[in-house]
């Protein structure tokens, strides 16, 4: 038996305000905070502490492997780091993140081939007890 043609009008019209209340209530804000991620540090966040890890890194005046060095570094050094760099590696090779730290040598740039990041002093004191992992 066929339906009247006026519940098919009316069952399409409940099923478009239900789609258009289920697409209106999805672009709600949900109120929610989310899931608690811990800090990470990033390129552009906040400035983060390195953990050297090579038994003398270099310790350079500018970004870059070719610029000349201001000192070394022995490896277990816990240093904040004060900024970030990118700059060519030897030879052309790609770019490379370079950190700005200020040590007992002085201030200069350490390579990030040089180094674990980690986004507390805390958690680099505790990669330096784990062998400089992060």
């Amino acid at each position: 038996m066929p339906r009247p043609k006026n519940t098919t009008r009316k069952a399409l019209r409940l099923l478009s305000l239900l789609l258009f209340s289920l697409f209106f209530a999805a672009c709600l804000p949900s109120g929610g905070k989310g899931i608690p991620l811990p800090p990470t540090p990033s390129i552009l966040g906040d400035p983060g502490w390195l953990l050297t890890r090579e038994a003398y890194a270099k310790l350079k005046v500018r970004p870059g492997a070719d610029s000349p060095d201001a000192g070394h570094l022995r490896d277990g050094l816990v240093l904040e780091i004060k900024g970030r760099a990118f700059a060519a590696g030897k030879n052309g090779e790609a770019s490379i993140l370079w950190y700005l730290v200020t040590s007992d040598e002085g201030s200069g740039w350490i390579s990030s081939a040089d180094c674990a990041i980690f986004g507390s002093k805390e958690q680099a004191l505790r990669g330096l007890s784990q062998g400089g992992s992060q």
